[in-house]
């Protein structure tokens, strides 16, 4: 576990996948009130997600919320067995075009069903791009697809801490953008990091990679400079709010929106190339089918 500022930590858990030794760091938020676990892990780390929020001074017991950046399975496949273990009800929160997948409608795009069944997982709130949920101060949705379709980022505006999940890996310190292996469609992953340069940031929780806390507004912003051309290179599309044509403030829910009769915006889809990646063997990619 390490302490990344007032009220957030990031978790250390590490795993054999395949042969390899496979490192993901959940991040762990919390106020008076509640405590929020962004990204699951995988099935069986339970006791080792206990282990760390103890050390953070966070009990398990007193989760109340569950944010699931994407529908891989090193980020969702440990949400039920957590669940189970906190004994009341958490809220389980994603975006609303990885939800399909998270709760089994739809295969997962990754996962080798050749490796068994991936424990499924009822989502209570389906956000979108803007959207706030209002814990610990308020946590930004910033959406970011190309890992997935629904992937996500999540913001704290009070500590300007950025939770980037995959929509960028860190090396060393060093934001290196997106796995290109790990990501079926890498041309909107690279239009999604403009969405990340909008935002002043402090610090950046990479779920591979761990924490980046040097220049990091001048690190992504190079990043979604780079970005830029290639990406335009690729497709010729230009750099907008995939919803607006321009950047979005954030926009408090109020209510928050789920299951009870509101209606979730969607954002307009773009054509993608789909194709068959399998990384959890190994997530650097080397079996990649495409």
């Amino acid at each position: 576990m390490k302490q990344v500022t007032d009220g957030i930590a990031m978790l250390d858990l590490s795993t054999d996948m395949g042969g390899y030794q496979v490192e993901i760091h959940p991040t762990l938020i919390w106020d008076d009130k509640d405590a929020v676990l962004v990204d699951a892990g995988l099935s069986g780390m339970v006791p080792t997600i206990r282990y760390e929020m103890e050390a953070a001074g966070v009990p398990l017991e007193r989760l109340t919320w569950i944010v699931l950046t994407n529908q891989d399975v090193d980020h969702m496949a440990g949400a039920e067995e957590l669940l189970a273990a906190v004994g009341h009800r958490v809220l389980v929160i994603a975006h609303v075009k990885d939800t399909p997948y998270i709760e089994g409608e739809k295969p997962l795009m990754k996962h080798n069903a050749s490796r068994g069944p991936v424990p499924k997982v009822r989502v209570d709130i389906m956000v979108n791009h803007a959207d706030v949920l209002p814990v610990a101060g308020g946590l930004t949705v910033i959406y970011t697809p190309g890992h997935t379709p629904g992937h996500m980022s999540i913001y704290h505006r009070n500590t300007k801490t950025l939770i980037v999940a995959d929509a960028s890996e860190c090396r060393n310190g060093k934001l290196t953008g997106p796995n290109k292996e790990c990501t079926p469609d890498m041309a909107e992953a690279l239009r999604s990091l403009t969405n990340l340069a909008t935002y002043d940031v402090k610090r950046a929780v990479c779920y591979h990679g761990g924490l980046c806390d040097r220049n990091v507004n001048e690190q992504i912003r190079k990043l979604a400079g780079q970005a830029y051309g290639v990406a335009n290179s690729r497709c010729g599309c230009n750099f907008t709010d995939p919803r607006t044509g321009h950047s979005t403030a954030a926009r408090p829910l109020s209510l928050l929106i789920g299951r009870w009769g509101h209606t979730v915006p969607t954002l307009p889809s773009r054509p993608q190339q789909r194709r068959r990646v399998d990384c959890e063997a190994n997530h650097l990619g080397s079996d990649v089918d495409v």
